[in-house]
């Protein structure tokens, strides 16, 4: 599958402009209501990915975000989220995104998160397209449930996620 994406990309590339997302410009993040008021706030330090323009438009946008980088500001919290009760970092490295459509208000992704993909629709916040760089905000709500995110502590928590991404990527051909 890896194989097949990486030759999709090169082949796309010859074609298109490619851009590579700049991680220490971007960010993924995460915000869950626990006990109906008391907001959890986490991001996903490491993560790296690609957006493919052609003609002046967006036509993928690919991204694997690994799910060690999990971080809460909570040593515990981030245990806990990183163990078999959520995420299985041990056994699930990472969480895929691979645009399947796009429009100017909207990105249909599928997202893979323990194995498990469903098709996620997420807001087109804002985007900025320029011939070096783009810089695009997205951001959807993610049920928990849909990817067996159900923890000891699952029970307070809301099973909405909000998750927003600033993607900032960088040209790499000319």
């Amino acid at each position: 599958m890896k194989t097949i994406l990486i030759l999709l990309i090169f082949v796309s590339s010859l074609f298109s402009d490619l851009y590579y997302i700049n991680n220490s410009l971007s960010n993924v993040k995460f915000e869950v209501t626990q006990f109906l008021f008391i907001k959890i706030n986490g991001e996903f330090k490491k993560f790296e990915g690609n957006i493919i323009l052609e003609d002046k438009k967006i036509i993928a946008i690919n991204g694997n975000i690994e799910t060690s980088s999990l971080f809460t500001n909570i040593k515990a919290r981030d245990n806990d989220l990183k163990s078999s009760s959520y995420f299985e970092v041990k056994k699930y490295n990472s969480i895929s995104f691979q645009s399947i459509s796009l429009s100017k208000e909207f990105i249909v992704a599928k997202l893979n998160i323990k194995g498990i993909s469903k098709n996620i629709k997420f807001n087109i916040n804002n985007i900025l397209i320029e011939d070096d760089f783009i810089k695009i905000n997205i951001s959807s709500i993610v049920n928990m449930n849909d990817f067996n995110l159900d923890g000891t502590l699952s029970i307070i928590m809301n099973k909405d996620v909000k998750v927003s991404a600033l993607i900032y990527a960088e040209r790499v051909n000319k």
